[in-house]
């Protein structure tokens, strides 16, 4: 059984941002499934309305590795990142750089007895950007798109 916590490095943690944001969704789908989607970053755009323009700079493959850097787009933000954190069908974190925006994203699997519950995502955004992309956007939805794929 994993950690169930998010580990986040010390710049990152709750208490010192701004800005934290926890969704949490459970998936009729086993581990495995979800981490195929989740590192298949070149696919994001198929079941996350909001990532765009992702290119893995050092990983041909288009799936997400240990140290991975890749750069994408998201609620209108050119962003680069580097994956930190990479147990398979477990946890998977990177940072997230771009004008104005320094943020750190977490994904945990945990297993239940219903597959897999996947904590889809923490987010720690600290910049005056992110409050205002916040303050536009305030529901993050994975679309229906994500929850048919994983089941395939």
């Amino acid at each position: 059984m994993p950690n169930q916590k998010i580990i986040f490095p010390e710049k990152f943690s709750p208490s010192n941002s701004p800005v934290f944001v926890h969704n949490e969704i459970e998936i009729n789908a086993t581990p495995g499934k979800v981490w195929f989607w989740l590192t298949n970053a070149a696919t994001w755009h198929d079941w996350y309305f909001n990532a765009s323009k992702v290119k893995l700079v050092n990983e041909p493959g288009g799936h997400l590795l240990e140290k991975t850097k890749f750069t994408w787009k998201t609620f209108g933000a050119d962003l680069k990142s580097e994956v930190q954190k990479f147990v398979p069908n477990e946890r998977l974190t990177w940072d997230a750089k771009g004008p104005g925006i320094l943020a750190y994203h977490a994904r945990l699997i945990i297993p239940t007895t219903k597959d897999a519950k996947q904590l889809l995502k923490n987010t720690i955004w600290i910049a005056l950007q992110a409050w205002q992309i916040i303050y536009a956007k305030p529901h993050v939805q994975v679309s229906s798109n994500l929850i048919r794929r994983f089941k395939t």
